[in-house]
């Protein structure tokens, strides 16, 4: 709980407020289950993208959801080989209104960055207070985004 209110404070910081909308582009790792509980307690609404997809499935969902923010990692292991996520991250968020790019440390690849744009998860969390005030929310405000049209049309293709 810590760690989701050191990082709820981290994005309230960022400018992220009730209503922004943000995207989760991770391997299977405890930092997306902590992403969708901190986006989840400033009330930003986040869209959850496999981190199999490809780059352009990613920048089609991301357009979608308008997302502001992106969070990824450098890379991650899938059978004995690192893949890096990082450089599909970059490819998929051209052409989108992903403003800042929160990478989590995984795989300690080496990756490309911009330091205008992308933050270490690490160094965005580390001075933050560890208890973060939860948004009131309505029972009908939207906690994700589903693209359910995105999906139904890949299905169709």
């Amino acid at each position: 709980m810590k760690e989701v209110c050191r990082f709820a404070n981290a994005l309230k910081r960022l400018g992220i407020k009730k209503g922004d909308r943000v995207g989760i582009y991770l391997p299977m790792i405890p930092g997306t289950i902590i992403s969708m509980l901190a986006w989840a307690r400033i009330g930003a609404v986040h869209t959850v993208v496999f981190s199999a997809f490809s780059s352009q499935a990613l920048r089609i969902r991301l357009q979608d959801a308008t997302a502001k923010i992106l969070i990824t990692a450098d890379g991650y292991y899938r059978r004995g080989k690192i893949i890096n996520l990082k450089e599909s991250a970059d490819e998929g968020i051209k052409e989108t209104k992903v403003e800042k790019v929160i990478v989590v440390k995984r795989a300690k690849n080496k990756i490309s960055w911009n330091e205008k744009r992308d933050i270490w998860y690490k160094d965005l969390i580390k001075k933050e207070n560890d208890f973060c005030q939860p948004e009131v929310m309505d029972s009908e405000d939207l906690l994700f985004f589903w693209q359910l049209a995105v999906q139904l049309a890949d299905q169709n293709r």
